[in-house]
């Protein structure tokens, strides 16, 4: 389990996916979508990490045709979750290969973001 003191020692990335499937309903027969749930919960779990993270950006991947890095700042939250997702197929098992490519090196070596 970490504690509250093992926070600030780790960095924190976000991946998203914005493919067709996020516009459904997150509970059938309900009108909140996959999209607006996640879009309250990045907004918050972004607020908090931010306060953790040791250089205070978060990296923010976008998964749709490629996995996409920006800092995920409450504002850029917002700037993501403002637009509709792309509508398009995500090839999800690559998506996340293609994101472990660029996060998993920088568990051995954190000069190795980029």
């Amino acid at each position: 389990m970490i504690t509250a003191e093992q926070l600030p020692h780790y960095e924190y990335s976000l991946a998203i996916d914005d493919s067709f499937s996020m516009m459904l309903a997150l509970v059938q027969g309900t009108s909140v979508s996959r999209w607006a749930s996640v879009r309250e919960l990045t907004a918050g779990l972004s607020a908090f990490l931010l306060g953790y993270d040791s250089n205070g950006v978060l990296d923010g991947y976008i998964f749709s045709d490629t996995v996409r890095s920006q800092p995920f700042t409450p504002e850029a939250v917002d700037a993501v979750f403002d637009s509709k997702p792309k509508g398009k197929f995500t090839n999800l098992h690559l998506a996340i290969q293609e994101f472990g490519k660029k996060i998993i090196p920088t568990l051995a070596d954190p000069g190795a973001c980029s």
